[in-house]
């Protein structure tokens, strides 16, 4: 369970940075506000994973995959690296290691 809430924290931790830059760069109060939510969810997933509850890995798988579908429309229409392309591919990075990890150690055990 341990890998899982590492990946979930550190996917937050990166979603938190790229809102804050957003807001600094670009005045984005919606960057902002939607990463704080984010990663707000994705560290409540983190520490019910690791009070052993199964609804924390799909929360964060979850949130993992709306952010990754959201960040790919968001490349393919404005076709820029920063930020969608990139988070796009972390979010991608994300999932592929839940996956991995989910094939490797079986799924998180829980209620």
């Amino acid at each position: 369970m341990k890998v899982y809430v590492q990946i979930t924290l550190i996917y937050a931790l990166i979603v938190l940075i790229g809102g804050v830059i957003g807001f600094i760069k670009a005045q984005s109060m919606a960057s902002l506000a939607m990463s704080l939510f984010f990663a707000g969810l994705l560290s409540i997933s983190a520490w019910l994973m690791l009070n052993n509850r199964r609804i924390g890995y799909y929360l964060a798988l979850g949130c993992i995959g709306f952010l990754a579908f959201f960040f790919l429309y968001r490349f393919v229409i404005t076709v820029k690296i920063m930020p969608a392309g990139l988070m796009s591919l972390v979010s991608m990075f994300a999932a592929m290691a839940f996956a991995h990890y989910r094939k490797k150690l079986g799924e998180p055990n829980g209620h």
